[in-house]
C-alpha cells in the first residue's frame, strides 16, 4: 500500500500524470546534428535516506550521466563556461522519497535549448524532448550510478536514431 501511495505522490505531485511506468514527450529529431551538450543533474532528495548523502548521490549520478554521454559520442561542455552559449542542455531530474526501507523514484531526462521568442524578442528555454519513468527500489539496491546511466542511455538511444 505504501508503494502505491509513494508512486501516486511522485506521479501526481512531481511529474505529469503517467498512464504507465514510462512516458515520452516531444520530437526526438531535435537531436539531429547535435554533437555537444551541456549536461545537468537535478535532485529532489529525502533526508531520511541512509547510507548515502545527497552530495554523494549527486556526484555519483552526475559522473555516470556524463560518462554515459561521452561514451555515446557526445562532447560535454561544462555548465557555467563561456562555451555553453547556444548549446543544448540535457537535464536528468531525479526525485526520491523514502518510506520503511523502500525508495520510490521518478526520473526525467529532457533536451532543452535557448529559443528566441519572435513576438517578445526575449530568450527563453524550450524543452523539445523528454522521457519520464517512475518506480521503486529496496534501500539495499539503491544505486546512484543507475540513475545517471539510465538518463544517459535514454539520450543515447534517441540521439543515435538521428546521428
Amino acid at each position: 500500500m505504501r508503494t502505491r501511495i509513494l508512486l501516486a505522490a511522485l506521479a501526481v505531485g512531481i511529474m505529469a500524470p503517467l498512464p504507465a511506468a514510462a512516458q515520452a514527450f516531444g520530437n526526438p529529431v531535435v537531436f539531429a546534428g547535435v554533437d555537444s551538450v551541456v549536461p545537468e543533474l537535478t535532485l529532489a532528495w529525502d533526508d531520511r535516506i541512509a547510507g548515502i548523502t545527497r552530495s554523494q548521490f549527486v556526484r555519483q549520478a552526475t559522473d555516470a550521466f556524463e560518462l554515459g554521454l561521452v561514451s555515446a559520442g557526445l562532447h560535454i561542455t561544462p555548465r557555467g563556461t563561456a562555451s555553453t552559449g547556444g548549446k543544448p542542455w540535457v537535464v536528468c531530474t531525479v526525485n526520491v522519497l523514502y518510506d520503511d526501507g523502500l525508495i520510490a523514484y521518478s526520473k526525467r531526462v529532457s533536451y532543452q535549448e535557448l529559443m528566441l521568442d519572435q513576438v517578445t524578442t526575449q530568450l527563453g528555454i524550450a524543452e523539445r524532448w523528454s522521457e519520464s519513468s517512475v518506480g521503486t527500489v529496496d534501500m539495499d539496491n539503491f544505486d546512484a550510478d543507475y540513475y545517471g546511466r539510465d538518463c544517459a542511455e535514454k539520450v543515447e538511444l534517441e540521439w543515435r536514431l538521428h546521428n
